[in-house]
């Protein structure tokens, strides 16, 4: 969890930025090999993850994937944790759907809602009195992109 030790990875140094936002002030520049501490995680509008560091803000892994920030763990489950936690207000570990559907959106920035694909996802992940932990939710999320990858017909061999 927040917050973790991250090693800049990558041929060259990654720029330092006032916020998350990439048209913010430069405030310096960490280079391959340093050492930061990540405060807080961030998806931008475009896909990419932003990392808070005790410096400034820099790009923790490109929206292709590419991660430019080694760290012991999976950027993307660090960010779903916390976002989890900010939306768990009750602090109870799991989310209604009311606060699953502010969950997913802060997932997923600028991105319109889609609320009957929401609605089907609580029908589908089954959580007992309307409630799901970080657990079930990632659990269902491992079977749709399973599904999304699996279901693609192989192409027929060459004669």
């Amino acid at each position: 969890m927040l917050p973790f030790k991250a090693t800049v990875l990558g041929p060259k140094a990654l720029t330092l930025r006032e916020g998350a936002n990439k048209t913010t002030q430069k405030v310096g520049a960490v280079s391959s090999g340093d050492d930061v501490m990540v405060l807080e995680l961030a998806r931008t509008r475009t896909g990419t993850l932003r990392a808070r560091t005790q410096c400034g803000w820099t790009t923790a892994a490109t929206r292709e994937g590419r991660q430019l920030l080694d760290i012991d763990g999976d950027l993307e489950q660090l960010l779903m944790r916390q976002l989890f936690a900010k939306c768990d207000t009750d602090a109870d570990g799991k989310l209604d759907s009311a606060q699953l559907k502010r969950f997913q959106d802060s997932l997923t920035p600028g991105q319109p809602p889609d609320f009957a694909a929401h609605g089907a996802m609580m029908a589908e992940i089954g959580a007992p009195g309307g409630l799901v932990t970080l657990a079930m939710y990632v659990d269902w999320l491992a079977k749709e992109r399973g599904a999304a990858a699996g279901g693609a017909e192989p192409e027929p061999e060459p004669e």
